[in-house]
């Protein structure tokens, strides 16, 4: 506590904010108000879409076509293991119903979340051989080979002989289709 009233008395010194009464300050600098709004708006929308995805998860439980929905509240919300979960269960359903682009959205949108936390390299591979299929599935063979051989390179780095030789095949099967 009196580390914080040594802080305030430095920040009224530089006339940042002044005191108006013995808890109460006011901003002097309108950018600097600007940016501490900007802020606890940021944080209470965050706590919002935290909210909703909650809110969803209780109001429909195993409803598959609300796992989008969860997915992204989750994301806007930071919240990155419940982001990560959800982001896997809607591409994977995205993937069962041919909604290729957002399954592909889904999985991307993992991969990338997936950097910021402690990920098991398997859901990574799993998750690059989904996105691997959907675009052999589409065509886009020169990128579904670039998911297979991220896969290979991770499954080499976990010593899972039998999903190392999974992701090889995925690329198998991929050249044979290619010709």
């Amino acid at each position: 506590e009196s580390k914080i009233k040594t802080h305030l008395a430095e920040i009224e010194r530089d006339q940042i904010w002044s005191k108006l009464a013995e808890i109460k300050y006011i901003f002097k600098h309108a950018l600097l108000h600007d940016v501490i709004y900007e802020m606890q708006l940021k944080a209470r929308i965050r706590e919002l879409h935290k909210l909703a995805a909650q809110s969803i998860e209780i109001i429909y439980p195993n409803m598959e076509e609300k796992l989008y929905e969860i997915a992204n509240h989750y994301d806007k919300a930071e919240r990155t293991e419940k982001a990560l979960e959800y982001l896997q269960k809607a591409g994977a359903y995205a993937k069962k119903n041919y909604q290729n682009n957002q399954a592909l959205d889904l999985f991307e949108r993992y991969l990338e979340l997936s950097k910021q936390g402690n990920i098991d390299d398997v859901q990574i591979i799993e998750t690059l051989k989904d996105k691997g299929a959907i675009l052999r599935l589409i065509g886009k063979w020169k990128e579904a080979e670039q998911a297979y051989l991220k896969s290979i390179g991770l499954a080499t780095k976990t010593n899972d002989k039998i999903l190392l030789a999974e992701c090889r095949l995925d690329l198998g099967l991929l050249l044979q289709n290619r010709g």
